[in-house]
Order: C-alpha cells, then structure tokens, then sequence
C-alpha cells in the first residue's frame, strides 16, 4: 500500500492560510505532512522568502488537525541540541497525540548555519554529529536517565518526563538528497525509513538497492522501513499548458512564472530523471551553491533536486504509480500551492494510488 504525504514550507503565507491547508488535508484523507526546518528560504538572486519557524508552527498545526501524521523534512544535526530536541518531540508527541514523524538529516548549505553564527562543519563530521543525536534523542525517550560522553556531546543523568505516546519511541526517518553512502547505511543501522529528494528515477533505483544492501548487512528488515520519496506535482490542462497567474503561479507553486525558466523544457527534465547517480552527484558539486545562490546555480540545483511529475490528473497518477513501484511505500508531494489544488489532487489522483 503506498501512502501519500506532503510538504507545504507555505512560503509568503499567512498563520491562517497554513492552518486552514492543513486542516483541509487532514479532511481529505492525506496519511501526512511536513514542514522543512530552516529559518530561511533562499531563492534565486539571493532573494529570502518569508517562511515560518518549523517547531513553532507545527504544534499549531497539531492541535488543528485530528488524524494527520505530522513533522519536518528534515530537522537538520547540530542546529538544536538533541538532549533540547528530545523535549521538543516529546512535547509534540503528546500534543499530537502521537503524530509525530521524525525526520533528521545532515543538512546541506552552509546559508542556513553560518549567518546565524552557527557552526557548519564538513559532511563526515556532520554525519558523526547525526549519529550522536539519534542515539541521544532514542535514549532520552526510553531510559529515566541518561549519561552519555560522546566526541561531540555529554550528558550527565539527564531526565525527560514525560515520555513520548509512541513505542517505543516516535519513528525517526532520515533524509538524503544525493544518496550519500554514509546516510544510507546510517539509516539502516538507526532509523525507521528514508526520504530521497532527487530528480533522477535512475539515481533513486540505485539509493534503494543500496539501501536493500545495507539492511542486509546490518540485520534490518528492509520491508519494516518507510521509504519515501519526495516530488513535484505540476498540473496542465488536455493541451499540456500550465496554468500560470500574474500573483505567481497556482498550478507551479513557489516556483511561479519563473516555472519554465527554472526547470525548462520537457526535454530538459527527461535528462535530469534519466541521469546515473554518479552522474548527478558529480554535477551537483559543481553546481553547489554555498552562500552564493547565483541564477545559474540555483537552475541546476533545482533540475537535479526536483523531479518533476507534470500532466493531466489521469497522467499524473500513472507516473506517481510508476514511481512508487520502484520500491517506496510512502510519496512526498511538493507543488500542492493552494486549497484548491490539495482538493484536485486528493480527488482525481490520490485514490488510485491508495492501493498501489
């Protein structure tokens, strides 16, 4: 059975406007949502767009909804101490009344730590600084009291009542975006699933087979891991147009009337989901963008990272089936901009896939 969630960042929305998506969503039968967790939203020409603090808002959104899983994608290492972090989940485990899903990863630019004046530092050390927090975050939400001395933290009897509802602890899944195998082989060690953003159904076929390997090797059942992947949903009309408006876009979402600028042709997306893993990881380093979200950067960056699933609903729901018979059981969708477009999706794509 594949589930199927979202992620709506509700970027330049109002509190309101939020709320009442997600409490529309919960109505119509969607498994669950997400936030991402960044205090920032950069877009192109160095532009930040308005976007809301994610453990803030998503209590809100807790209470406002009654059977929706909910939580962020991701929360990345090192920007809340985990001994903090565990609190916070917990908190929002019982307000949920045991909702919440976990996603953690290793974060990847450096805008989103050192303007703030937190430490960035490289990948290996980041994945190290995950592995300490999960191990923390899963300790502090079963034992009474934890003592823990780590490279990177210490904990000394430290205590966190009450316990979450979930047993035994809330689901922790991790994020990747370029199937690094360092975070693959960590999520079959320590975690309950995995999201993979990432334009190329060649390079996502190969993040499951490696994590199918992984499994094995570390004695994790493959089946009980949630393995999602996140998408891009982009409605045409019978004529293959988008329906594009002058306050932005409805049908593109975020991406507005820079859609076709940003992702370009057919022709252009058909390269980005054909591309060989390595293929993407090589021309994703080249295009890294640092502090420096430059125009060209950040096109490429967007046709590597997105995949775009465009068509009439008809369409949209045979490349979605398509898609999850890869091996994923839960399908992330980006793109669902408005009230309106969460009701087209829940009604003319999303019940074909419930039983896919």
């Amino acid at each position: 059975m594949t589930e199927i969630g979202f992620t709506q960042n509700g970027a330049g929305w109002s509190y309101q406007q939020m709320r009442d998506f997600w409490v529309e969503a919960d109505r119509l039968g969607f498994d669950s949502g997400s936030v991402m967790d960044n205090s920032v939203y950069p877009w192109v020409d160095g532009e930040m767009l308005e976007i809301f603090e994610a453990w803030t808002i998503l209590p809100a959104l807790a209470e406002a909804t009654e059977r929706i899983r909910l939580g962020p994608l991701v929360t990345p290492c090192g920007r809340r101490h985990p001994a903090l972090l565990a609190k916070i989940t917990t908190t929002f485990d019982r307000i949920s009344n045991g909702r919440l899903n976990l996603a953690l990863g290793t974060s990847d630019e450096r805008i989103f730590f050192e303007p703030w004046g937190m430490r960035f530092p490289k990948f290996p050390e980041r994945v190290k600084i995950l592995r300490e927090e999960i191990e923390i975050l899963k300790r502090m939400w079963t034992e009474s009291a934890v003592d823990f001395r780590g490279e990177y933290y210490t904990l000394t009897q430290a205590t966190n009542d009450p316990k979450p509802i979930q047993t035994p602890h809330p689901p922790i899944w991790l994020g990747t975006e370029w199937g690094s195998p360092t975070v693959v082989k960590l999520a079959a060690e320590v975690a309950d699933g995995l999201n993979v953003l990432l334009a190329s159904d060649e390079g996502v076929k190969s993040i499951l087979e490696s994590l199918d390997k992984a499994c094995k090797e570390v004695g994790t059942a493959f089946d009980t891991l949630t393995r999602s992947r996140s998408l891009n949903v982009v409605f045409t009309n019978e004529n293959g147009e988008l329906d594009v408006d002058d306050r932005g876009g409805t049908t593109p979402g975020v991406f507005g009337k820079r859609f076709r600028e940003l992702v370009g042709t057919r022709e252009d997306l058909a390269s980005y989901t054909t591309m060989p893993l390595a293929e993407s990881r090589r021309r994703r380093k080249a295009a890294g963008m640092g502090n420096d979200h430059q125009k060209k950067s950040f096109h490429e960056m967007t046709r590597l990272g997105h995949r775009f699933v465009i068509g009439t609903p008809d369409e949209i729901a045979a490349e979605l089936r398509r898609i999850a018979g890869f091996g994923f059981n839960l399908l992330n969708v980006r793109g669902l901009d408005s009230i309106e477009l969460l009701r087209r999706f829940a009604t003319e794509v999303m019940p074909s896939l419930k039983g896919a």
